[in-house]
This record gives C-alpha cells, sequence and structure tokens, in this order.
C-alpha cells in the first residue's frame, strides 16, 4: 500500500529552481531518487488528457528504471553515493541563510572540481561510446518493454529509426545491432547491466561484446550473464564492484536516500532475482515497480511519498527537515548537471 502525504513548501525558491522545458513531463535526479513532476498535483490526480497521462506513465517508468539502475549497478551505485557527499558538502559550505540559498539557486551555482570530476565519469568517450550511452540505452530499452511485453526486435528497430535516429538511446543499440544482428534486443540489457557492475564500464563494454562473438548460443540470458561475469571479473583490472544488495547483507552504511529500495529489494528478492530482472526485463514483475516507486514534487509544490521512504541513516531528521534537505539537494543537484557542458538526458515521450 502506498501512503500519499501532501506537504506544501512555503519557500517556492527551491521547487521553482527544478524548472523543466514544457516538452519534459518527469526527470529523476539521480543524487536523491526524487522525480520532478511538470504538472501540478491536480493536474496528475485528476486530469483528463488520456494523451498526456500515457505520456507521464512513461516518463515514469523510465525514470524509476533509472534508480533500479543505480542500485543494481556497483560503478552506479558508488558514482551517486560519492557525488551526493559532494553535494552536501557544497551545500552546508556555501548555504548558511535562506537568503543565500535563494539567491544561489536563482543566479546559479559554484561547482566544485570535486564535483566535476565525478561527473565526468559518465561521459568521457571510450571508443564511440561513453556510460551515460549505456546507462540511456538500458532504460529506454526497459520502458519499452515494461509497458508493452510483446515488443520485438522489429517494432523496437522502426521506434528508434522512425522517433529517435541518432541519439543516445538508439546509437548503442545500432552498433550491437552491427555484431549481433537481431539478437542485439535480447543482449543488450544483459551488455549493459553487466558492464556497470564494474569500475570502468566502456573497457567492460567492448570486452564483452568480443566475449560474445565467441559464443553461438544466445537464448540463455541466465547463463550468458553469469559466464561474461565469470570471464571478466578473472581480469582484476577490470576491477568487478558488483550488486549493491550486498551492502546491506553486510550491513554498511546506505546511501540516505536509495536505502529504502535496497532493503526493498533485501527483502524481497535475491541478487539472482534482480540479476534477471535488470538482463531480462519481461521478468519484471509488476509490484516490482508499483513498491519500490520514488518521492515525487509537482509544479505546484506538493510531494507524493512512498509508505516508509524515510531512511533510517537520517533518522535524526523530522519528517519536514527530511523533505526539505532531500527538496534542497535535488534542487543544487539539478543546477549542477544541467550546469555543465555535460548534462542528463531529459526523457521527451515522442509522437
Amino acid at each position: 500500500m502506498m501512503e500519499e502525504r501532501m506537504n506544501y513548501i512555503e519557500n517556492k525558491a527551491i521547487v521553482e529552481a527544478i524548472k523543466l522545458p514544457n516538452n519534459i513531463l518527469g526527470y529523476l535526479d539521480w543524487t536523491t531518487g526524487l522525480i520532478r513532476i511538470n504538472l501540478t498535483y491536480e493536474e496528475y490526480k485528476n486530469g483528463n488528457d488520456i494523451k498526456i497521462l500515457d505520456k507521464v506513465l512513461t516518463t515514469l517508468v523510465h525514470e524509476n528504471f533509472h534508480a533500479h539502475q543505480i542500485c543494481n549497478s556497483g560503478f552506479l551505485y558508488n558514482f551517486i553515493v560519492e557525488f551526493t557527499y559532494e553535494l552536501w558538502e557544497n551545500m552546508f559550505a556555501m548555504y548558511k541563510d535562506e537568503p543565500v540559498l535563494q539567491q544561489t539557486f536563482q543566479e546559479g551555482i559554484i561547482i566544485s572540481k570535486a564535483a566535476k570530476d565525478i561527473l565526468s565519469r559518465l561521459y568521457v568517450k571510450h571508443g564511440k561510446f561513453s556510460t551515460i550511452d549505456l546507462i540511456e540505452s538500458h532504460a529506454f530499452l526497459a520502458h519499452n518493454l515494461i509497458i508493452d511485453r510483446n515488443l520485438d526486435y522489429i517494432q523496437y528497430d522502426n521506434l528508434l529509426t522512425k522517433k529517435y535516429p541518432n541519439t543516445i538511446y538508439s546509437n548503442l543499440f545500432q552498433y550491437l545491432k552491427s555484431l549481433f544482428g537481431k539478437k542485439s534486443f535480447h543482449l543488450l540489457p544483459g551488455i549493459c547491466f553487466v558492464a556497470l557492475l564494474f569500475n570502468q564500464p566502456m573497457k567492460v563494454f567492448y570486452l564483452m561484446c568480443e566475449y560474445l562473438k565467441t559464443m553461438d548460443d544466445f537464448e540463455d540470458i541466465d547463463r550468458l550473464v553469469k559466464s561474461s561475469i565469470d570471464y571478466l571479473s578473472k581480469d582484476e583490472t577490470n576491477q568487478y564492484i558488483g550488486l549493491p544488495l550486498s551492502l546491506v547483507k553486510l550491513k554498511k552504511p546506505l546511501h540516505p536516500y536509495y536505502s529504502n529500495l535496497l532493503k526493498f529489494y533485501n527483502k524481497n528478492y535475491t541478487e539472482l532475482d534482480l540479476i534477471r530482472f535488470m538482463t531480462n526485463i519481461i521478468y519484471i514483475p509488476e509490484n516490482f515497480l508499483v513498491n519500490s516507486s520514488r518521492p515525487m514534487i509537482f509544479n505546484s509544490a506538493d510531494f507524493f511519498w512512498p509508505e516508509d521512504f524515510q531512511s533510517d541513516e537520517l533518522s535524526e531528521f523530522s519528517a519536514q527537515e527530511y523533505q526539505d534537505s532531500l527538496t534542497m539537494l535535488t534542487s543544487l543537484s539539478f543546477k549542477i548537471f544541467n550546469q555543465t557542458e555535460s548534462k542528463l538526458t531529459l526523457f521527451e515521450v515522442i509522437d
């Protein structure tokens, strides 16, 4: 069951800082896992434009899948933890009172060199592609399969060719198609997932492609993923990290805004379940998405909170303090990601 707790934030400057273009209906802040919805709560709850609501649903599935990528990738999870704590230090160091906070959000921010260096890991090119290409290619195919479980190679290839040609969603798929033909549709989720378990995703991506070229049978994705991880892990320079779920089992400190998702995994699924969900998308159960949805903030400054979202890691905060800290950090993160040359892709559903 979900619990809705609607709170109005008097400091509208924070909410207004997270502005989206009219054609973008939603955006996941990777730092906090909060989803920004480009509608008022009333429009979202009581809207009767089916076309808009379908686009919102598609956007929510895409953005929620990014949260699952973060919590099922050693590379991405470590990236987010490091970036989040760098932003916390920036926020505490630079913003001592509300007027300064508002002015900063309105006029722009100073980005620390450390934050820029961390961000660059997503965008450094290795051959034709960077890690962000892996992430978005995986999420785009995943959300389309979640919405249409009968989607096949021909339909997906036509979608990319007609509506998303030469984009971050299609380029890596086209590369895999040149290597594996129609099997690229079946292989892409597993290749992206495995690469993101390592500290050098793009190096591993190309190595895995070479490894798969030696295979004759691509039907058993579970077997291919396991054998690929075993093969790639033998070379210690590839720096295998694994799944963040292991941190829960070892009772290690967790990211304060993703700990509830990791604990949800730990309570309900094994690592093998999670690997199958991320590599064989059609196996994702409906409750996996519903019970692990993210908090959302609307144009009207209303909030939607999943049940028991507040983290044990920040248990000393009151509910309102927790919400305020989440919103301020989201605003700061959004500004940084969209003030740098390399921006997070804003996902648009194209008719």
